[in-house]
């Protein structure tokens, strides 16, 4: 019940302020939207046509695009609504590393006093590309915690998630 609790609390307060209006108000967000929409529009991905270093962050400039194709959803609503549902399993990731070292009970308050961080109550102040790099690194610290996995596939999988939380989020 925690994690599931700890997933639609955190999930609430985030689409309590994304939902708020037909605006996209994160830092760097209309930057990254247009991005978005150009390389939606034109059906492919330039690295070279768009000048900036957001063009080299796949979480702006393919993810939207391709999550919207996927839903036939709006490109607003793509950044709108399905990052948050994607960023609100790092509540989830949290209690999980939490509760390596402590009790359920007590890993799902730490949870909670990350979820009552200023950031994550005032979310304009989280860019959606951050919400895709802090899931990554929620996935690399459980994969790092996890002893009963092959070594093979954690360390493929931890390559493959700090690849993905690289080229989500860092551009230079």
């Amino acid at each position: 019940v925690f994690p599931w609790a700890l997933y639609w609390m955190g999930l609430a307060l985030i689409l309590s302020g994304s939902m708020r209006s037909w605006f996209i108000s994160a830092p760097d967000a209309s930057l990254e939207y247009g991005i978005s929409k150009t390389v939606l529009s034109n059906g492919n991905w330039d690295f070279w046509s768009l000048q900036g270093n957001y063009n080299a962050m796949l979480s702006v400039s393919i993810l939207p695009g391709l999550l919207s194709l996927i839903s036939s959803a709006p490109l607003l609503l793509s950044t709108k609504l399905f990052y948050p549902l994607i960023f609100s399993l790092i509540f989830i990731c949290i209690w999980l590393i939490s509760r390596k070292i402590l009790t359920n009970t007590l890993a799902f308050l730490a949870t909670l006093f990350f979820l009552s961080q200023p950031t994550i109550l005032d979310w304009i102040r989280l860019p959606p590309r951050q919400e895709i790099a802090f899931f990554f690194l929620g996935l690399i610290f459980i994969l790092l915690l996890i002893k009963n996995i092959n070594p093979k596939t954690k360390t493929t999988l931890i390559i493959i998630f700090s690849i993905s939380l690289a080229v989500s989020h860092y551009s230079t």
